[in-house]
């Protein structure tokens, strides 16, 4: 060291010293470049492109002001409309034609009451006999309509629950329980599916219910609370397609004895009843989460 320089690339330090060019330190490594794009913001003012990819504020010319810990609002994504509007109406007809079968459940059980208690040969006997057939004819039409809007309501849920995934994806792209896969496949797994897609509805609910910042939901959003409405729905349309199906399959069974055709009849009255609950709340479920993905919904 030296109070000047005593050559050629002498360098002067901190201390108001020189120094040798050999003593010279090493200069500190250069930081990383940042990534020109992410499937995830890594910083405050990345914004989303419309190829679905997130870039950094420098790549944009137009890019907002945005506050620390949030992030540019994300392209419109919304569920249809048209779709939800019809699935509730199928909603509706189910709990229609579950509200008859159940009727003609209990005619057919005190049809059948009727009919073993009076006596044999008599008119009432005769007349029991032609309002049981009648009732079990009646239930064999409404088995097939019910079938057929089973169907499409399967077919309309999958395609709304995918819907409304997508949308979520959109309001947190961060990670998450259960991929946009699980609202297909999760209805296909025997005796799962009984639990797995009542646990994506809950996640997409959570994640539609909860408070946004700048277009998104803020990351507690696993401590949402999920609808009442929502768990009857589920609780009610397991519990009555349970005890309706073995039912429509006993009531007029050849092979059958006279407690297991009351059986049947009280299991078809009891299921449809409950059915009636799970289509009404089910209707009412998808229009209140249809309405809460809305991405015009106040923001926090």
């Amino acid at each position: 060291m030296s109070d000047s320089p005593q050559g050629p690339q002498w360098w002067i330090a901190s201390d108001g010293r020189w120094y040798p060019p050999e003593s010279r330190p090493a200069p500190a490594p250069l930081a990383p470049p940042p990534p020109s794009s992410s499937d995830r913001p890594i910083g405050p003012g990345w914004w989303l492109a419309s190829d679905g990819r997130w870039y950094p504020p420098a790549t944009s010319s137009t890019t907002p002001s945005i506050a620390p810990g949030t992030y540019a609002r994300a392209s419109p994504a919304t569920v249809s409309r048209g779709l939800a509007g019809t699935l509730q109406g199928f909603l509706w007809a189910a709990a229609g034609l579950a509200a008859i079968a159940t009727i003609i459940g209990l005619v057919g059980l005190a049809a059948l009451n009727r009919y073993w208690d009076a006596r044999p040969g008599s008119a009432d006997e005769r007349q029991a006999s032609d309002d049981l057939v009648a009732a079990d004819d009646a239930l064999d039409g409404i088995l097939g309509f019910s079938f057929i809007v089973a169907l499409v309501i399967f077919v309309l849920i999958i395609i709304w629950g995918n819907q409304a995934h997508k949308v979520t994806q959109r309001l947190w792209p961060g990670p998450r329980t259960w991929s946009a896969g699980w609202t297909i496949g999760g209805w296909f797994i025997p005796f799962a599916n009984l639990v797995i897609p009542r646990l994506v509805f809950s996640e997409i609910e959570k994640i539609g219910r909860a408070p946004r910042s700048g277009g998104y939901v803020t990351p507690g959003w696993r401590q949402q609370s999920t609808s009442v409405v929502g768990w009857i729905w589920w609780v009610t349309f397991v519990i009555g397609y349970v005890a309706s199906t073995p039912g429509f399959s006993m009531f007029d069974d050849p092979a059958g004895d006279i407690d297991s055709w009351r059986a049947g009849y009280v299991l078809v009255a009891a299921g449809e009843a409950v059915l009636v609950v799970a289509g009404i709340t089910g209707a009412l479920y998808v229009r209140r989460l249809t309405r809460a993905l809305r991405q015009d919904q106040p923001t926090a």
